[in-house]
């Protein structure tokens, strides 16, 4: 996964490393999810979505949010606020059974992503210490 941003956008390239798998019924697939963003910003909003396993991803067959194995795509995500975001990403297999569920044990480690949306604030400049006396 790759990640660049703008003063309102992030834009992520995740590249599915999986071979494909031929059983119906399952998909391997990678995905990003925001974890923390600027004060009022909502997490549960796509096209980075939560791929915590213990949620159910809507529809990882969705090719233009989740990269089929061996492919790659490209998703932006805008009109965000403007500071500082914590990302991560994974590839996983799901199940369908009632709706899309990751496996256990079938997932890898979490990467973690820090990047900033507009200009990072500067440091306070630091004054020289004054010594002796006037």
């Amino acid at each position: 996964m790759t990640l660049t941003s703008d003063d309102s956008s992030i834009t992520a390239t995740i590249t599915n490393p999986n071979e494909p798998l031929v059983i119906n019924g399952y998909t391997r697939t990678c995905t990003l999810a925001i974890e923390r963003g600027p004060e009022g910003f909502s997490t549960s909003v796509l096209p980075f979505e939560n791929p915590d396993p213990f949620n159910n991803p809507t529809d990882p067959t969705d090719t233009t949010l989740y990269p089929p194995a061996g492919q790659t795509v490209t998703i932006t995500r805008g009109d965000l606020p403007q500071g500082q975001y914590s990302l991560f990403g994974l590839c996983g297999q799901l199940s369908h059974g009632g709706g899309w569920m990751w496996s256990p044990g079938q997932l890898s480690e979490r990467v973690q992503f820090e990047i900033w949306v507009g200009p990072q604030p500067q440091p306070a400049p630091t004054l020289p210490p004054i010594f002796g006396s006037s």
